[in-house]
């Protein structure tokens, strides 16, 4: 019922809904079926102007209420949207967080690194089985049931030290990280504190993917590696699910041996779904001695918990950051022409989203006007060439300010400043300006940033006064690709008036093809 009232208010065109996401921008992102009524087949809303409180039940599932491994600790190899700034692309070709955690995780990264577009990340008792189709109820964790399968195999006698919700829990991580990593998490870094036991950490797009893999949910990366680790042998099979042939709501996990399971699979939303339960299956394979299991956290606690028992030559687990919505067990309800649904997830950072929620200045149904701050330090500021488009969208200005860490400020061809982040060799924090701007201002400041091409990436910086974060515009994938911020490009304390009348070349000037130099980037720049 829930899905069918969020359907119905977050699209104009419900019935010809395919898939959607909970984007990085704070937006659920809505893709349509070819030739809906929809422009371009995808719309965006703001994740507040939903009925959150008429989507509780049926939308959120009550196991993840009380879950906390949303990083999925366990896995060698985790890949998704936790961290990563937002390049304003759509769902099928958004960078994804790439988190290797060990050796294992590295083999299952180096096998499709060639097909990857890889960006350094901004900051571093025996009992019988439970018979399919009990009511979660009956199940050991009662409400806070997962479903992750293993209580649908003789494995279940061993629930109480696998189960991520009973007991000591999700705690166990803590236990099982030595074993699985081969060391503790460091608490004094910050990765580790966030994400886990890291070894590496970068952002990753699939821009070489194999036929049949594109377009499929965050960029194939997923797909990719479980078709190159299979094809080369590296495994003799997969987990991964499906959906059910008679109820595509319905999760169906399967044991893949061959690449066209596993596209198969493409598509199908990281979810609640009883991955475990196959464990049978491989037992009755002989020739499954190196499997890739696929999961999400709770799933992948249980696995690492009787991995000893299983008897294969080599486990590769790679995660995924889990993104259910809960059980669909009426998939007529999914909305009121669900014939053409066929995928929902929730996806965001929590704490972007809740600083969100402080920031709607007027809410009326669907119509929202959001205040963002936004940090300047280039052309942006007041007497510089692109303010005017600040003064266009009646943008507030706040305050002068500066990061409040030292921070590498560069200057790039046509005398473009760009901020690259902290720095230790950084002279200071950068100065530069806060101001207040409304959604269409801020998707303004994005096309004349040229952010959907990878120019500058809209992330959140951390500032000395006028409040603790905003917006803020720094190198992105392409421009570092190119070689802004590399050993030859000139390091500047501030960007000053000077400097701008003597370097500065506007987009209209500049070679075709260079970044961000769209038609429309061009209009807003003149």
């Amino acid at each position: 019922d829930g899905l069918e009232k969020f359907l119905n208010v977050a699209s104009k065109s419900p019935d010809t809904v395919l898939g959607y996401e909970f984007m990085q921008d704070y937006r659920v992102h809505i893709k349509h079926t070819s030739g809906s009524p929809i422009e371009d087949d995808y719309e965006t809303i703001p994740y507040f102007c939903l009925p959150s409180n008429e989507l509780a039940h049926g939308v959120i599932a009550e196991p993840c209420r009380s879950c906390f491994d949303y990083p999925n600790a366990l896995a060698d190899l985790v890949v998704g949207y936790m961290g990563v700034p937002y390049y304003s692309l759509p769902m099928t070709r958004h960078p994804q967080y790439v988190t290797v955690r060990n050796e294992r995780g590295q083999e299952m990264v180096d096998l499709v690194k060639s097909r990857l577009d890889i960006v350094p990340t901004v900051s571093s008792g025996d009992r019988k089985p439970i018979a399919v189709g009990t009511a979660r109820e009956r199940y050991p964790a009662k409400e806070h049931c997962s479903r992750c399968g293993i209580c649908d195999t003789y494995y279940i006698s061993h629930v109480k030290d696998a189960c991520a919700f009973i007991g000591d829990g999700m705690s166990r991580i803590e236990q099982l990280e030595p074993e699985v990593h081969g060391k503790s998490r460091d608490y004094s870094s910050m990765d580790d504190l966030h994400f886990g036991i890291t070894q590496d950490m970068f952002y990753a797009t699939n821009v070489r993917p194999t036929d049949g893999v594109q377009p499929a949910q965050w960029t194939g990366i997923v797909t990719q590696i479980a078709i190159d680790m299979l094809d080369s042998g590296m495994v003799d099979a997969v987990v991964c699910v499906q959906s059910d042939e008679k109820d595509r709501f319905t999760p169906k996990p399967v044991v893949a041996r061959t690449r066209e399971d596993i596209i198969a699979a493409k598509g199908v939303k990281p979810s609640l779904s009883p991955n475990l339960n196959v464990l049978a299956t491989i037992e009755a394979l002989p020739d499954v001695q190196k499997l890739l299991f696929i999961g999400v956290g709770c799933q992948v606690q249980a696995l690492r918990s009787i991995e000893k028992y299983l008897g294969l030559e080599k486990l590769y687990i790679m995660g995924t950051n889990c993104t259910d919505n809960g059980p669909s067990a009426e998939p007529e309800l999914a909305s009121s022409e669900f014939d053409t649904s066929q995928v929902r997830t929730f996806l965001g950072r929590m704490s972007a989203a809740f600083a969100r929620l402080a920031m709607p200045v007027a809410s009326s149904g669907a119509d929202v006007t959001w205040r963002h701050r936004v940090f300047v330090y280039g052309t942006l500021k007041r007497g510089f060439h692109n303010h005017r488009l600040l003064e266009k969208f009646d943008a507030r200005f706040v305050c002068e300010t500066r990061t409040r860490e030292p921070m590498r400020l560069v200057l790039g061809d046509y005398g473009v400043p760009y901020l690259m982040g902290p720095h230790p060799d950084a002279a200071g924090p950068v100065l530069g300006e806060l101001w207040e701007v409304d959604d269409e201002a801020l998707g303004a400041l994005d096309v004349l940033e040229g952010v959907d091409v990878g120019m500058y990436t809209r992330t959140r910086v951390e500032l000395d006064e006028g409040g603790k974060y905003a917006f803020g515009y720094v190198a992105g994938p392409a421009s570092i690709a190119a070689g802004i911020g590399s050993e030859g490009c000139a390091v500047i304390e501030a960007y000053d008036r000077e400097m701008h009348e003597s370097h500065y070349v506007p987009k209209s000037g500049r070679r075709d093809g260079s970044l961000g130099t769209s038609a429309e980037a061009q209009r807003l720049n003149k």
